[in-house]
């Protein structure tokens, strides 16, 4: 081969080389390009069952499998899709000033993990502001513990939340478990009394779970909100509701119509602190048999009108051991206290709960207005609840209430003003065959009264009244009248213990009960069983006591 040839073959082989580099790289760069429009093509650092994000030490470089070869930011977490027994460990002492969201579903055997590991604080998101922290969107089985979450803007703003938790169209949204999680200072807007709108701010707050959507039939089941502290958040502590609401109990025909109503299941909230919140602690709607207990409820309604907890169109909601206290009255605040069972409600239970220094009242009982349809609160049970120096009334029934049963609580004051320990108010209409029976009604301050008005077939007997004035619709003779308690620890019991309200074995009121008690239903076809305030079996002895405690 001569000079020439030798050449020609070597710049052909030296074109071919250089087209195939440079097709490589226009390949490379229009998929890097194109990666911004679908997240789904980029491949991840990481590939692993578990995935460690550190704000501190971490880098983005790492491939975020390991403790060591953690990750700094999200940015890769956001690109992938969780899978099934995944877990997404976040650093102690680690603060992420941005929102934290990702992909993906567990299942029934393997849910996704969002925990923390490490020493220190736990760790924190801080968004300043945005409309969440935290978001979990039409995602299921799930479960997040052990982080801190701030939300705090310069200025308050609507639609802004700790933990928001949205499901839309999805079908049956399972396991949602939310634990051990500290939320706080989330300046959500509130409406205010004086014509502001706190109906509406009520989805602000620190965790809001929302269904929306009217195509396909949604709900919540195995939703757990437990050992949390929510504080000073605005304008609502804990807050769910659903597109899925509608029924009736029509005024014509008395009869109750399910129209698209479509409750979650198996809601739980237990062990959590609730307080310093602008509006109410927790709002509680559209359930069927959830449970609301050993909660702690302190300062709440500070800012704005609200009740400590209370459930809204729901079936066979239970609340019980729960304290609350010190729920603040705004000025021309008519809608506030400690608990509520409000109105589209049935078969409600309140027992064993704690109830004191709340400024507008006890518990409270709303029917709604008779003439809407939609207004109907039917066969609250209240029972063996100790209510101690709640303002302006212990007990309170407002607008269309049905049946409701008050039995074996301790109604105790000693405020140096007028209560009434027991109040029917009318809401275009009064409430209607409310029975009172084996309660203590003791005013130990200024004079306590009675106040039915209008309401109609009332049944109040074989209680103990004492301080309380005397109402012409109330029988001394079906009750003891002027009959005080006798305590153990004396006549004026502290309010920091319920133990303090514990009485003398020589009180009155032991075994002269009516023993006929109503049983409160647990929305599986039993009913749930009756102790006293401090765990003993009712009866003892020869029959039902007098009061929230049991004695042989």
């Amino acid at each position: 081969m001569n000079l020439n040839n030798k050449k020609n073959t070597l710049m052909k082989t030296c074109f071919k080389l250089i087209v195939l580099l440079s097709f490589t790289l226009i390949s490379t760069v229009f998929i890097l390009g194109c990666s911004g429009d679908n997240d789904d093509n980029i491949t991840p650092i990481g590939n692993s069952d578990a995935y460690y994000i550190d704000s501190i030490n971490g880098n983005d470089d790492n491939d975020g499998s390991t403790p060591e070869t953690a990750w700094k930011s999200f940015i890769h977490l956001n690109q992938i899709t969780l899978n099934p027994g995944n877990s997404v460990n976040l650093k102690k002492g680690s603060v992420w000033n941005e929102t934290f969201r990702f992909r993906g579903s567990g299942d029934e055997s393997n849910p996704i993990i969002i925990t923390s590991y490490g020493k220190g604080n736990k760790p924190k998101f801080a968004p300043k502001g945005k409309s969440y922290a935290f978001l979990i969107r039409n995602q299921e089985y799930i479960e997040v513990s052990d982080l801190e979450i701030t939300n705090l803007g310069d200025t308050p703003a609507e639609n802004r939340k700790g933990i928001y938790v949205e499901a839309r169209d999805f079908g049956v949204v399972h396991h949602l478990y939310f634990r051990n999680i500290e939320i706080h200072d989330v300046n959500g807007v509130h409406g205010g009394l004086a014509g502001g709108d706190f109906q509406n701010n009520k989805s602000n707050g620190g965790i809001v779970s929302v269904i929306l959507g009217n195509a396909v039939e949604t709900y919540f089941d195995d939703f757990l909100i437990e050992n949390c502290h929510i504080h000073h958040v605005s304008q609502t502590g804990i807050y769910n509701t659903s597109s899925w609401e509608d029924r009736e109990w029509p005024r014509s025909g008395g009869v109750y119509v399910n129209l698209s109503w479509v409750p979650s299941r198996n809601m739980v909230y237990r062990n959590n602190t609730i307080e310093h919140i602008a509006g109410n602690g927790l709002i509680l709607k559209n359930a069927h048999a959830p449970l609301v207990e050993y909660n702690t409820f302190d300062y709440c309604g500070e800012f704005t009108s609200g009740n400590a907890a209370f459930c809204f169109n729901t079936d066979y909601a239970l609340f019980q051991y729960n304290e609350v206290s010190n729920t603040v009255t705004n000025v021309g605040d008519v809608d506030s206290g400690g608990l509520d069972s409000d109105f589209k409600t049935r078969w409600t239970t309140f027992q064993y709960n704690y109830c004191h220094n709340n400024g507008e009242g006890g518990i409270l009982i709303t029917g709604g207005p008779a003439r809407w349809p939609t207004a109907f609160n039917y066969e609250t049970i209240i029972r063996y609840n100790l209510l101690a120096n709640n303002g302006d009334h212990a007990i309170k029934t407002s607008g269309n209430v049905m049946s409701l049963k008050v039995y074996n609580n301790h109604i105790y004051s000693d405020i140096d003003e007028s209560i009434e320990v027991i109040q029917h108010k009318s809401w275009d209409g009064y409430s209607r065959s409310a029975e009172y029976f084996n309660n203590i009604f003791f005013s130990n301050g200024t004079n306590g009264s009675i106040r039915l008005e209008n309401s109609a077939g009332n049944s109040i007997h074989d209680n103990m009244f004492s301080g309380i004035s005397m109402n012409s619709s109330v029988s001394t003779t079906a009750n003891l009248w002027n009959v005080a308690p006798i305590y153990s620890v004396g006549s004026s019991p502290q309010l920091n213990s319920v133990e303090n309200f514990r009485l003398s074995s020589n009180s009155p009121g032991i075994n002269v009960g009516d023993n006929n008690q109503h049983d409160a239903l647990n929305g599986e076809g039993g009913v749930i069983t009756i102790k006293d305030m401090f765990g003993n079996d009712v009866p003892l002895g020869g029959g039902v006591d007098i009061g929230m405690e049991e004695q042989e």
